[in-house]
């Protein structure tokens, strides 16, 4: 989570001006100041394009998963692969019978 306020203000942005800047209305960053709620990972593309800082303002948060290892992803992607690839072959032969 990101501590909003903080970085906001340190970046002397005002509530609407950092709306703006992430295509929101002013009353959603008052809520992710208030409880980091609404935040995705195309606002933190964002603010990591314009602000090389931001790590500075990440809260840490121990209730919240960790993010998954290149690999896991690696293997996610993997057996995915497996599944569309049987999934074709079963199509495949199914088409063939009749």
């Amino acid at each position: 989570m990101i501590d909003f306020k903080r970085f906001r203000k340190d970046k002397r942005l005002t509530q609407a001006a950092l709306a703006n800047m992430l295509g929101m209305d002013q009353s959603r960053i008052s809520r992710m100041e208030k409880n980091g709620d609404g935040f995705t990972p195309e606002h933190m593309d964002i603010l990591c394009s314009r602000y090389a800082d931001i790590d500075d303002y990440v809260i840490d948060d121990s209730n919240v998963a960790p993010a998954p290892t290149v690999s896991a992803l690696l293997a996610l992607v993997a057996s995915q692969q497996r599944t569309i690839e049987n999934l074709s072959e079963t199509i495949k032969n199914l088409t063939s019978k009749n």
